[in-house]
């Protein structure tokens, strides 16, 4: 099982005349979803991080088993709670040839609302679903600082990425300066996927 990945405890059929229904029995979640931490706007910069890792490292793990998540949204996102995420309305891909280039489909086009609310900070979804945010957004008094992560949105926009390039990027110095990170924090939350950071 994968960390960002729910728990399932128990799978069920049941029968009501001639209909069957089924139920997955999963962990609770006790702080809800995504959605609901956008809009109280509770979510610190170590949280936002961890958050933004978790779902990297979950989507570039359902890649590697042909799995989509193509109608990722922060309400299908649990927060358990440590805050850490979980993915949820997983779908099975039918082409691995989509699977190989899927990063430019569905699935990273609604991936990519969600990194920006998180970078930006989750301010009652002011910025979700907006492609241009890195054009007006001011994160902080660090222009330089600033001026990475601009460049780093914009990037997203230009290239042909996967999700190891996302994750090569936002587990740079200047993300954890940007989120004010708590490093052992988010080194600790890493090491649950078996990889050492720093």
């Amino acid at each position: 099982n994968n960390t960002a990945m729910p728990s399932f405890y128990a799978f069920c059929l049941f029968h009501h005349g001639s209909d069957s229904f089924y139920s997955i029995l999963t962990e609770f979640y006790e702080n809800g979803t995504l959605e609901d931490a956008f809009k109280s706007e509770i979510l610190n910069g170590t949280q936002r991080h961890i958050i933004l890792l978790g779902l990297t490292l979950g989507m570039q793990y359902l890649n590697s088993k042909n799995i989509n998540s193509q109608d990722l949204t922060p309400s299908q996102i649990f927060l358990d709670d440590l805050y850490y995420p979980k993915l949820n309305n997983i779908k099975i891909s039918n082409s691995t040839t989509y699977m190989s280039s899927c990063i430019l489909g569905s699935e990273f086009n609604s991936f990519i609302p969600i990194m920006y609310e998180l970078v930006a900070g989750g301010s009652s979804n002011k910025y979700y679903r907006k492609r241009d945010t890195h054009q007006s957004i001011q994160f902080n008094n660090d222009d330089a600082l600033n001026e990475q992560i601009k460049n780093f949105l914009m990037s997203l926009n230009n290239h042909r990425l996967n999700f190891k390039m996302i994750f090569d990027a936002i587990t740079k110095d200047y993300f954890f300066k940007f989120f004010k990170s708590n490093e052992k924090e988010v080194i600790n939350y890493a090491y649950l996927f078996g990889i050492e950071l720093k």
